[in-house]
């Protein structure tokens, strides 16, 4: 499965969950699902699970444990470990149903062109529309539409001629993102106009869209959780049924795409699902607040603040909503709905005009087919104040998504920016601006934030303000923002030295720095090489001792890794690359980090819940990053800032430290055992003898094997552990200097300042504020 993306990260968490609630002690390993395995690839594995989809298997024994996620297991006793597009088709067709639309629709684009993948586009379409045909009122004048994958011209032009009040269900969440962007250069409203229902409930995507995008969750990471408990119960059970529990049934996440509060406040949530499911007769803000424990001034300006609505606005919308249900579906006077929700008729019918903006009647002849659907106040532009901004980026990796994160974050404090998503990519599927209608697309925004797998044609980006992440490109008008990676580099350089390592190499992906007409220049993996290298030749390391490696496939690695000596530290390109390096040295007998020891970047939380040993890392914070460069386009097209506009780097933050470089480059149990003594003192003051006694050493031999072996004294290098500490607490926590110097041992924070000041060349506070992330 592939673990950049969402749907694969959710299977990979589920299965991982599973682990950690019911075998801690089970080891699951990460294979490159790009590679093809035989039966004799998993002979070092009790079992294997694996995504439909993505596995390469040659001819595999059919006893021997191996579950593939994403279709029926068949035999003695079946499986359903899909995600259950017809129960999704179902739930969406019964969000629109209840909001009341005359048109359905089913927008198909923006999924990869495999055929499993149309499968279960036809799946969830065959149930959207039955369950329609089943259910809806014959009262009502309804449309079926569907739109299969074109450009963003036919897009528009499709949603622009839809009957209205139209919705629209869409493959997944970036499908609804287009509508939703092809509804916004329509002038069409949003839910007024034009409801959206997406799948998968990626609530980036769903939340950094304005209005937010109402989505179905597929429950993919349960599916992983019940995947691997059935791996598990097979290996130890073969040929046992084994039972599944119902948490694989979809669930829908209403948002303001469909005319619902997208809130997730501890107190309204729970009082917007009562209102929800209270008979409206008993609804009133008093009983709200009585029911939530809290006064009823306190629970208003909770509503106000969170919803723009006071409560009682928001329950009169209820009873609006419930009036708008019985005139779609039922012959009923307006009396006689006002008399079964216990309202007075002349009161509801004051609400309705003012909610709806129209009369009961009126609204009822829309769904009779007596009358067009129209909204008092049409958007016919944009805010002409308000920037468009378009992000181009597949999603392909974890990093990308925290970037987007960053960039949420800065939305959510400026108002006058729109952010529309564009995936950059055409393997993927069509994307928008790719085809015919890229010139007039790309025009109608007014700056680029563009990550490295984006493929736009550089003529595209001649004119307008671009920002790219991590990589430049030749546009006349572009800003650079990402890591310095010859600091990455150069950190991992560092710090293997100072576990004592003379022996060095870098693993890194395929891939070339440039695109074929230059007009994309990607040298991070160049980058980070040259630092590491660098860095231990300025330290006296000999060239020959450096080694670089392109991955290629597992067994190649593993042959690689073969050759190189005991005792040598490798930085792989990112924490994936690490996880493959560390399943290949088990594959081959090579003790992680006893023989070889392994750092990866980007601190990737799922890789270090998965990998084992667990993986060091070096943290990047790209969210503070995806901040900086959304706050940068925004000055460039606002002209604050000028060409030429250069690069802006951040440093990484810290190392996290896990298993996989926990140890220095020595067989010698004496200094494991007094590092380690150390790395459990840290808040203590103790003494070289001490640290001797605990090592089984006399101090003087002690001081000769550091000396020795880490070109260093106890003492000194105690103090580095401590420095190293040091910097991890400014960035991460709150703490006070003097906080921090209880913390780690030192006597005063007037000391700590000092020696601080000495190794790292400024004062803790200044380190802090430096590295200082978006809160």
């Amino acid at each position: 499965m592939y673990p950049q993306l969402a749907h694969g990260r959710n299977l990979l968490r589920g299965a991982a969950r599973y682990i950690r609630d019911y075998h801690p002690n089970v080891l699951l390993k990460l294979l490159d699902c790009a590679c093809f395995y035989k039966q004799e690839d998993f002979n070092d594995f009790d079992g294997v699970i694996t995504c439909v989809d993505d596995a390469k298997l040659g001819s595999i024994d059919p006893n021997y444990p191996l579950i593939c996620l994403g279709k029926e297991i068949k035999g003695q006793a079946p499986y359903d470990l899909q995600v259950r597009h017809e129960l999704i088709g179902e739930l969406a067709a019964e969000l629109l149903l209840d909001l009341g639309v005359v048109t359905f629709a089913y927008y198909d684009g923006s999924r990869m062109f495999r055929k499993s993948c149309s499968l279960r586009s036809d799946h969830r379409l065959l149930a959207y529309k039955k369950k329609i045909t089943e259910s809806i009122s014959p009262l009502i004048n309804s449309h079926f539409e569907v739109h299969r994958p074109g450009d963003f011209e036919s897009l528009r032009a499709w949603i622009s001629k839809l009957v209205k009040p139209a919705g629209i269900f869409a493959y997944n969440d970036l499908g609804a993102l287009l509508v939703s962007e092809a509804c916004e250069r329509e002038g069409i409203q949003i839910p007024n106009e034009v409801s959206i229902v997406g799948v998968d409930n990626d609530r980036l995507l769903c939340v950094l869209n304005q209005p937010h995008i109402t989505s179905i969750d597929s429950r993919a990471e349960s599916i992983g959780y019940e995947g691997m408990h059935l791996l598990l119960e097979r290996i130890r059970y073969p040929g046992l049924p084994h039972d599944l529990n119902n948490s694989m049934t979809p669930k829908a996440y209403r948002r303001e795409s469909t005319g619902t509060s997208s809130c997730e406040h501890a107190v309204v949530r729970p009082c917007l699902d009562l209102i929800e499911k209270l008979p409206v007769d008993e609804l009133t803000p008093t009983l709200l607040a009585e029911k939530s424990n809290i006064s009823l001034r306190k629970l208003e300006a909770a509503f106000r603040k969170n919803t723009d609505k006071t409560i009682q606005d928001t329950i009169i919308s209820e009873r609006v909503r419930r009036a708008k249900r019985l005139l779609r579906d039922t012959n009923k006077s307006f009396e006689q709905i006002a008399e079964s929700l216990d309202q007075v008729v002349g009161n509801l019918r004051k609400q309705f005009k003012r909610f709806t903006e129209m009369n009961p009647q009126q609204y009822r002849e829309v769904f009779h087919g007596k009358r067009n659907w129209s909204v008092q106040n049409p958007v016919s532009d944009r805010n002409s104040n308000q920037l468009s901004v378009c992000i181009l980026s597949g999603l392909m990796h974890q990093a990308a998504r925290e970037v987007l994160f960053g960039v949420e974050l800065y939305i959510n404090s400026h108002e006058d920016v729109r952010i529309a998503l564009n995936d950059g990519t055409p393997s993927s599927g069509p994307s928008l601006g790719l085809k015919k209608s890229r010139q007039t697309f790309f025009e109608s925004y007014d700056g680029f934030l563009v990550l490295p797998n984006a493929s736009i044609p550089a003529e595209l980006l001649a004119n307008k303000p671009v920002v790219c992440l991590d990589h430049s490109r030749d546009a006349p008008m572009s800003l650079t923002v990402g890591i310095d990676n010859q600091y990455v580099g150069a950190l991992a350089a560092k710090h293997f030295l100072f576990k004592g390592y003379r022996c060095f190499a870098y693993c890194e992906f395929f891939g070339a720095d440039t695109d074929l007409d230059n007009s994309i220049v990607d040298t991070r993996k160049k980058d980070r090489y040259i630092g590491y290298k660098n860095e231990l030749l300025d330290q006296g390391i000999s060239e020959e001792t450096i080694h670089r490696k392109v991955y290629k496939d597992l067994n190649d690695l593993a042959n690689w890794l073969k050759q190189l000596p005991k005792h040598t530290a490798i930085l792989a390109f990112s924490d994936q690359l690490a996880v493959f390096i560390t399943i290949a040295c088990s594959r081959m007998g090579i003790s992680v980090p006893g023989d070889i020891a392994v750092l990866g970047v980007d601190n990737d939380e799922l890789f270090n819940q998965l990998a084992r040993p667990s993986i060091s890392s070096i943290d990047v914070d790209f969210k503070a990053i995806g901040y900086t460069a959304m706050e940068s386009l925004v000055d460039m097209i606002q002209g604050k800032m000028k060409p030429p506009f250069g690069t802006i780097s951040f440093l990484p933050r810290f190392i996290a430290e896990k298993k996989s470089t926990c140890q220095v480059a020595t067989d010698n149990q004496a200094l494991h055992r007094a590092i380690q003594f150390m790395q459990e003192n840290l808040e203590s003051p103790i003494s070289s003898k001490e640290i001797a006694e605990a090592s089984n050493i006399s101090r003087r031999a002690m001081e000769y094997e550091f000396k020795g072996t880490l070109n260093t004294s106890p003492k000194a290098y105690l103090e580095s552990m401590r420095i190293n500490e040091i910097q991890r607490l400014l960035i991460l926590s709150d703490y006070t200097v003097g906080e921090i110097a209880e913390i780690v041992g030192f006597n005063n924070s007037n000391y700590l300042t000092r020696v601080f000041k000495a190794r790292i060349g400024v004062k803790p506070l200044d380190f802090r504020r430096a590295r200082a992330g978006i809160k």
